[in-house]
């Protein structure tokens, strides 16, 4: 059971690592703290198309033109396989929970080299944000928490979800490989 446990938490972990490391950026009109809402309602519905839907559409269009041969029902299909994953009976994903625990803005200088890390996708971040998150999940009736840091920046007016300054996959995955 516990290794059943393990590999649950895992898929979970994935599916976060895969929406940040991918360098997704999700959208919405309002602010940062929203985004962070509609990353995890999206985990929490299961639903692949909404989830791929907040992406910028030049980060959706290299996505799914390096990883799923230019395929996008591919990429739909492999969310949406990860987010099924997950509703198995041992995670009860609907009572997911998280909570911003820290939130610092990125000075000048950190705003740039920012801006030149995703220069390949023409996007220029106007403001920036690094939160750590606090995600809690029941997993076989038991509380599990894990840990990780978030970047979001304004582009043209609204926030959007970039991606991790810590290395967050390799933590992530290791975290949950121990619980």
């Amino acid at each position: 059971m516990e290794t059943r446990k393990r590999s649950i938490l895992s898929i979970l972990a994935m599916i976060i690592v895969l929406a940040v490391s991918a360098g997704c950026l999700f959208g919405c009109g309002s602010g940062y703290e929203k985004v962070v809402e509609k990353y995890f309602e999206a985990i929490k519905k299961g639903d692949a198309k909404k989830y791929i839907s907040l992406y910028p559409e030049e980060v959706v269009d290299a996505w799914i033109e390096y990883e799923c041969d230019g395929d996008k029902e591919e990429l739909t299909d492999y969310i949406k396989d990860l987010l099924d994953e997950l509703d198995n009976g041992d995670i009860d994903i609907s009572k997911l929970k998280y909570k911003i625990i820290d939130a610092e803005e990125l000075d000048k200088d950190e705003l740039e080299e920012l801006t030149d890390d995703l220069d390949e996708f023409d996007i220029d971040v106007k403001e920036a944000i690094n939160l750590e998150i606090e995600i809690t999940v029941p997993v076989d009736g038991e509380k599990e928490e894990l840990t990780f840091e978030m970047l979001l920046g304004k582009i043209d007016g609204s926030w959007y979800v970039l991606y991790d300054l810590d290395d967050m996959p390799d933590e992530m995955i290791n975290k949950f490989n121990k619980l």
